[in-house]
């Protein structure tokens, strides 16, 4: 990348421009750096995001695939009534985050022990509080830097 400096030159007879060139140059550790923090950078915007959302879209289909079989199968069976900790995570981690995630995974725990319905409402709560978590934190983290930066 060359940086253009311009001059005007003037003599007994005449003016002129002259454009001086002065290049910059790179040196191996410089380079090094640069393509780490590229990488860096990719990792942070691109895969961390993608991570978060496929990890956890693959285990919770595993877990889902491995209870509806073991329900097939009559190894579980369920009660009618739905776990109660369920639905009360649920509708919180619409309206308060942190205590519907709390909620939804004392009923995971819970349906671990007792077999009844709600495993659904369960994650789509751990889902739901988790996300609005984050988007929380981004929040905040939006505003920090823009009361820092003026």
């Amino acid at each position: 990348m060359a940086l253009y400096t311009a001059q005007r030159r003037c003599g007994p007879e005449f003016c002129a421009d002259s454009v001086e060139s002065a290049s910059w140059e790179i040196r191996g550790d410089q380079l090094k750096r640069l393509l780490t923090m590229t990488i860096l950078l990719f990792l942070a915007l691109f895969l961390a995001p993608v991570a978060a959302i496929v990890l956890p879209t693959v285990f919770v289909t595993r877990a889902a695939r491995r209870r509806s079989r073991a329900i097939v199968d009559r190894q579980l069976v369920l009660a009618d009534s739905t776990n109660t900790l369920a639905i009360v995570g649920f509708v919180l981690a619409f309206f308060a985050a942190v205590p519907g995630v709390v909620c939804s995974h004392v009923s995971l725990a819970q349906l671990k022990r007792k077999p009844e319905q709600g495993w659904g409402l369960a994650v789509a709560g751990l889902w739901i509080g988790y996300s609005v978590i984050a988007c929380g934190a981004l929040f905040i983290l939006n505003g920090v830097r823009a009361a820092v930066s003026g």
